[in-house]
């Protein structure tokens, strides 16, 4: 049985489990100073206890003595001083004192080492999933604004029609939104046709470049081809999110891709506080929250995802904006403060050269770089 005593980290949620998983501890002694951090680590206990790690919690103040006793009890129990702070110092004390292993997650290596020869001793790390990591900060996912399309042939459709308008995606987007006006407005004659009047129709077979994988137009009768192509078009900003989600998952680089999540951080308090990401993804442990854009990218935009990243977040997850329009080169301005802020962007170029996922896979293996001014 391998056994752990740490520390609490508040400052970087994903340390406190990182070790105990890698060494497939069978339980770990939290010490912990600030009573404040109690509901904190309830959020790491429920995590670690879904794996079948008993978790312990030791507040300093009153349990010093408890800590001498754990130790004399399991001589072989190993301290983890992946948080490098006063209490992690406390607990080296002891290490000292009673010759016990001590280790820690060096987070530039990605790998669990020896804290004395700073050799490694694995960098087989375990996988936790997008939940997982939320959960860590107190959050809990608690819905999908659009489920992702299963069925490949739809699948297959909607990439067709996002690759097929990349050069003008903005007026495919206005078209789109143009066509839910029109639908909205029309009589429905069926689960999935509408009666046109004879401009509209006349709109809907002028534009057919941009709606024939969708719908079908006899007269001015409007039939969808299935349903979830009519959901696309009341919601056009899902067809990136769609796009993107069926990039990610078909290339297998990933551990894991949630589209349209809503987390709840509300941690059961009355006050609701909820956020909408477009995209998570996590691999080998590093979050990325991604935001999906359209059309002309805003301060805004990245503002919104910079602040879900810091608040949801943690130190080595990253806010990613993806926009079908050259940033660099028609919002230089844009494209700098991203840059400022360090939010990783997705743009046309890379949508057009087809480098999306491996874009993105630079982001997590801290390969990305921003272009030259």
């Amino acid at each position: 049985m391998s056994k752990i005593l740490q520390t609490y980290d508040t400052y970087y949620p994903l340390g406190n489990v990182v070790v105990s998983l890698a060494l497939k501890a069978d339980e770990v002694f939290f010490v912990y100073h600030d009573t404040e951090n109690e509901k904190d680590i309830r959020n790491v206990q429920k995590v670690l206890e879904r794996k079948n790690v008993k978790v312990n919690l030791i507040h300093l103040q009153n349990d010093e003595e408890e800590i001498e006793n754990i130790i004399s009890n399991n001589p072989d129990i190993i301290i983890d001083m992946s948080a490098v702070r006063y209490l992690s110092l406390f607990l080296f004390e002891k290490a000292l004192k009673h010759n016990l292993r001590v280790v820690y997650f060096d987070d530039e290596r990605y790998c669990i080492k020896d804290y004395r020869t700073h050799s490694m001793i694995t960098d087989k790390l375990y996988h936790l999933s997008i939940e997982d990591i939320v959960n860590l900060k107190g959050g809990k996912i608690v819905s999908s604004m659009h489920d992702p399309i299963k069925d490949e042939e739809t699948v297959k459709a909607v990439s067709e029609t996002v690759e097929e308008n990349l050069d003008h995606y903005t007026a495919f987007i206005h078209a789109i939104q143009k066509l839910n006006s029109i639908i909205t407005n029309s009589k429905k004659i069926g689960s999935l046709s509408y009666a046109l009047s004879d401009d509209n129709a006349r709109y809907v077979r002028n534009n057919s470049q941009n709606f024939y994988r969708l719908l079908d137009l006899e007269n001015t009768v409007l039939t969808f081809k299935n349903s979830h192509f009519k959901k696309l078009t009341e919601i056009s900003g899902s067809f990136l999110e769609q796009y993107l989600y069926n990039k990610l998952i078909s290339s297998n680089l990933f551990d894991d891709v949630k589209m349209s999540a809503v987390v709840d951080f509300s941690g059961g308090s009355y006050e609701t506080v909820r956020c909408e990401i477009d995209c998570l993804l996590v691999s080998n442990n590093k979050l990325l929250f991604i935001s999906c854009k359209s059309t002309k990218a805003s301060t805004e935009a990245l503002n919104e995802i910079y602040v879900h990243n810091s608040m949801f977040g943690n130190v080595i997850s990253e806010p990613v904006l993806v926009i079908v329009e050259d940033m660099s080169r028609l919002s230089p301005s844009i494209y700098a403060k991203g840059k400022e802020m360090g939010v990783k962007i997705i743009d046309n170029t890379d949508f057009v050269n087809d480098n999306v996922t491996e874009k993105i896979n630079d982001i997590i293996h801290n390969r990305y770089e921003y272009e030259e001014d």
